[in-house]
């Protein structure tokens, strides 16, 4: 395996210049999922910096899902890793618990992509992807019976799956950080208030279900884009709710 051999940092703030070196040396592919990075010993050297300079840079590389730390690893030296639909995750959680990001926010992001996933699963007509999209909506029938935690994880797992037949991988990490960020910040209270409100919940997905199986992918998007409507806009105000009317307007076709 070729070693990867890294430059003087000159920038004034030189734990970003380490991240920018390494961060590049991964996206041109030089550096892979699983291969090892000097030790923090060799890329001070290499480099021309502290070693708590080199420590910084790391932490910032794990924070970003780039690399995974081995701090008792004799062999010294984190190892590459791909960023993950899990930290896209976290991090839009972080945003929403900073409230750099609000209800109102999330719910017209929902929109967009959910509509959009329910339509494209629908168009995609693939008898393998509806099974998948079947079998998590009886997951969450199933959850039903059980706690509140059962049954929201399975209703993320039900919105994910719709995204993955979407065929498009952006559109289910999306899918799966906004509906956790919004478990996160209203507590999925619509679902927790009563038992009514989960077969509702159930009953208004298989209506989905029942129009991406008939391939109608403007349906599939209409009721997405009414759950969404019914279900979460009265948890705003007024002024907020007009902008996802406004969206939803947009979309309508």
């Amino acid at each position: 395996m070729a070693i990867a051999k890294f430059e003087h940092v000159t920038r004034t703030r030189a734990y970003e210049a380490v991240v920018n070196q390494v961060e590049e040396r991964i996206l041109r592919g030089e550096l892979r999922p699983g291969d090892r990075l000097p030790s923090e010993r060799e890329l001070c050297t290499q480099m021309g910096v502290s070693r708590p300079t080199v420590r910084e840079a790391m932490r910032a590389l794990e924070n970003a899902g780039m690399v995974a730390l081995r701090p008792n690893d004799p062999a010294g030296g984190a190892i590459v890793r791909m960023p993950d639909g899990a930290d896209f995750g976290r991090s839009l959680l972080s945003l929403v618990r900073f409230s750099q990001m609000s209800l109102a926010d999330l719910i017209g992001f929902r929109l967009l992509i959910e509509t959009a996933a329910c339509y494209l699963a629908a168009d995609a007509d693939d008898p393998r992807l509806v099974d998948s999209i079947i079998e998590a909506h009886e997951a969450v029938e199933r959850a039903l019976d059980g706690s509140d935690a059962d049954f929201v994880a399975a209703d993320i797992e039900f919105h994910v799956a719709i995204a993955r037949a979407s065929g498009n991988r952006m559109l289910e990490l999306c899918t799966n950080a906004v509906k956790s960020a919004m478990g996160s910040l209203i507590g999925e209270t619509m679902v927790r208030t009563q038992g009514a409100a989960k077969r509702d919940f159930v009953r208004r997905h298989l209506l989905i279900v029942e129009a991406i199986k008939a391939g109608s992918a403007l349906g599939a998007s209409e009721r997405a884009r009414q759950d969404i409507v019914d279900c979460y806009l009265p948890l705003l105000n007024v002024e907020d709710a007009s902008h996802v009317h406004a969206l939803r307007a947009l979309m309508t076709p």
